[in-house]
């Protein structure tokens, strides 16, 4: 079945934990199995408990300074983070392209509240030049601050 999580004044609340009969899990449970007993069919489970806690706010923080080489902070750069809505992405029905944008602030400072914990990519562009977190591809970034630093696209690391 399908549940949208939707607040008709205020737009999508953000599901981060889910109870499964008795068991809380931080984050979204979006596939559950019945449990079978292949002796005697009239004992398989026929319904299962679920309760879904969402929240108003997208629950989970990143941020951190853009800075130049030199390590000045870059006032309206482009930051962008990558989400996947599962630990890990396990398929192309998971929008890879799920994204979270801001700018930077006039001392380059950037601050995002997300809807998912599983952050895998920072980006950051200002004209020609980029940046990004470091992190290696398909890794999960825990909330928290991530400096980055600016580069010219021709430049070697």
């Amino acid at each position: 079945f399908y549940i949208a999580l939707l607040h008709e004044n205020s737009g999508p609340v953000y599901w981060t934990r889910t109870r499964v009969r008795n068991r809380w899990v931080d984050k979204i449970e979006d596939e559950i199995t019945p449990h079978q007993d292949e002796w005697d069919p009239d004992k398989s489970e026929k319904s299962i408990p679920v309760l879904i806690v969402a929240e108003r706010e997208a629950p989970y923080r990143y941020f951190g300074q853009v800075t130049d080489l030199q390590g000045r902070g870059v006032a309206g750069a482009e930051v962008e983070i990558r989400c996947s809505l599962h630990e890990p992405e396990r398929t192309f029905e998971d929008d890879h392209s799920y994204w979270w944008n801001t700018k930077t602030d006039e001392h380059g400072n950037y601050s995002l509240r997300v809807g998912t914990r599983f952050v895998n990519a920072i980006w950051v562009k200002k004209g020609e030049n980029t940046g990004n977190d470091d992190s290696a591809e398909g890794d999960l970034m825990a909330p928290g601050r991530y400096d980055i630093t600016l580069r010219p696209n021709h430049a070697k690391r």
